[in-house]
């Protein structure tokens, strides 16, 4: 978890506040930022981490390059409590309703080869177990509805018995 000193976190809340955007994407909290001062989203990317990049279009020839920061997952969620209290109401009831539907141990933030792995299991065990339909569960851990499918099938087979010592995923 990342540690602001106060300072960091007034100038996080307050330009989050007016340039910032606080969503849920695939499952995970998102923040995010764009503007056309570059050296402003490289002193958010030093604070609060995360990425950036050029926006690739412009709207119209004469506009300026836009810049677009963002960080999601964990440290999203994280950063997201650590300014709640600074934001307007507005930005705070968003926070709220984001947080309380995040549910970090169904969604892992790397999404790294294993994390999809651990994903399609409660996916599959989910979809076995009725609670909820292929397509609403594909949506809820943000998987294709194959993969949800597939561990639904392979969940019930005689092959899971057998992957004891590799916590019973698929190879």
């Amino acid at each position: 978890m990342n540690t602001y000193t106060d300072f960091e976190l007034g100038w996080l809340a307050g330009l989050l506040d007016g340039e910032g955007y606080f969503l849920t994407r695939k499952g995970q909290p998102q923040v995010g930022c764009s503007m056309t001062d570059e050296d402003s989203i490289q002193k958010l990317q030093s604070i609060a981490g995360g990425r950036y990049c050029k926006q690739v279009y412009k709207k119209q020839e004469h506009y300026k390059d836009t810049w677009i920061w963002y960080l999601h997952g964990r440290a999203a969620a994280e950063l997201m409590l650590a300014i709640r209290d600074h934001m307007s109401e507005r930005r705070r009831n968003r926070i709220d309703e984001i947080i309380a539907g995040y549910d970090q141990h169904k969604v892992d933030v790397s999404r790294s080869r294993e994390a999809k792995k651990e994903i399609g299991l409660y996916a599959g065990r989910d979809y076995n177990s009725g609670k909820g339909s292929l397509r609403q569960l594909a949506r809820q851990y943000g998987v294709s509805q194959v993969t949800v499918l597939n561990y639904s099938r392979f969940l019930r087979s005689d092959d899971w018995e057998g992957r004891a010592g590799t916590g019973g995923r698929p190879e």
